[in-house]
C-alpha cells in the first residue's frame, strides 16, 4: 500500500516495514502480534497506518507514522573521517552508519522534518552559515536563503527545530541573540519545480 512516496509491506516474520520505493531505504519497521493475514491502508492525510489483521484474534492497529517515522533514524553532524564536521544518519539501534553529506564545508546541527522525510541542518558551503533542506538521503540539497542575521560560531552549533506540521523553521542567530522562525514551504517547492 502506497501514498505520497511511501510503502508498507508486512513480511513472512510479522513485521511491518515502512520503505521508501525511490530508493529502497528502510525508514521504520514494527513488529506485532499480526499473523500472516493483515490488510495494510494509509489514512488519508498519510498520518496513520492501519493494520487489520484476523490472526491470532481480530482486530485492527493504528500506528502514527509521524512517531514511528522520525525516530527510527538518528541524524547527527560529526568529523569522524577527520575533515570537516558532515552529517551522517543511522537507525536507532546504531547501525547502517551512513555519511549524508560529502563536502569541505561545516555542516553541523541537523534535525528531521516532523514527517522523517527531509532533513534541516546548517552549512557554511557558500560562505556565511545558512539553513539547508535536503531530502533524508542526502540528495536534493537546497538553500534556505531568508535565514538573516547570519549565524556565527559553528563549532558551538546553531540551535534550529522545524514547526510541529514541518512548515517553518525556527533558529536562533546573531551570536545567540536573535530567534528567528522562517518558511521552508516556498524555498523547498521553488527548488522542486526547477528540478522538473
Amino acid at each position: 500500500m502506497q501514498l505520497e512516496g511511501l510503502l508498507a509491506v508486512l513480511s513472512t516474520a510479522k513485521r511491518i516495514f515502512c520503505v521508501d520505493p525511490n530508493d529502497g531505504m528502510i525508514l521504520a519497521s514494527l513488529a506485532g502480534s499480526w499473523g500472516q493475514r493483515c490488510n495494510l491502508a494509509f489514512s488519508s492525510d498519510g498520518r496513520r497506518l492501519f493494520a487489520a489483521y484476523d490472526e491470532p484474534e481480530h482486530g485492527v492497529a493504528v500506528i502514527s507514522l509521524q512517531r514511528l517515522l522520525p525516530e527510527h533514524f538518528i541524524v547527527f553532524a560529526s568529523d569522524r573521517a577527520g575533515e570537516s564536521y558532515q552529517v551522517y544518519s543511522m537507525d536507532a539501534e546504531g547501525r547502517n552508519l551512513k555519511r549524508l553529506t560529502t563536502n569541505h564545508a561545516t555542516e553541523r546541527c541537523p534535525r528531521f522534518s516532523p514527517d522523517g522525510r527531509r532533513i534541516a541542518f546548517i552549512s557554511d558551503r557558500q560562505g556565511p552559515p545558512r539553513i539547508c533542506i535536503m531530502d533524508r538521503n542526502g540528495r536534493n540539497t537546497s538553500i534556505l536563503e531568508n535565514t538573516d542575521p547570519v549565524m556565527t560560531d559553528l563549532d558551538q552549533g546553531v540551535p534550529l527545530d522545524w514547526s510541529p506540521e514541518g512548515k517553518r523553521i525556527a533558529f536562533v542567530g546573531d551570536r545567540g541573540t536573535v530567534i528567528r522562525a522562517v518558511d521552508v514551504r516556498p524555498a523547498w517547492y521553488a527548488r522542486c519545480s526547477r528540478e522538473r
